[in-house]
């Protein structure tokens, strides 16, 4: 079994990674300044066939607005050598992944 000695959290608007200790206490983070590629309401309702007023309504139940772009941020993994694999959404899509291998400092 593989003991990571911290977890990590990532805020998938933006390329943000934070690292807590196993008690929870914040120890550091990085920020990469790339944003999404542009959120298109079109793309959703043409290809899955999902409704207009049901997305809007969706969001204005939890008191969000539409997102301008999609997150940054769709998958991170932490190997058995403590690098950190993040997957970034190269089309609105979500279909073509880049994955950036980083090392705990986020170089």
């Amino acid at each position: 079994m593989i003991k990571f000695p911290y977890y990590r959290s990532a805020w998938t608007q933006d390329f943000l990674i934070k690292k807590y200790n196993t008690d929870g206490v914040f120890q550091s983070a990085f920020y990469y300044p790339i944003t999404g590629v542009p959120f298109d309401l079109n793309d959703y309702t043409e290809k899955y066939r999902y409704n207009v007023r049901d997305i809007k309504n969706a969001f204005s139940n939890n008191d969000n607005e539409i997102p301008k772009t999609v997150p940054i941020v769709d998958d991170m993994i932490v190997d058995d050598k403590n690098r950190i694999w993040v997957s970034i959404p190269m089309d609105p899509q979500r279909e073509m992944l880049e994955w950036w291998i980083l090392n705990e400092t986020g170089s």
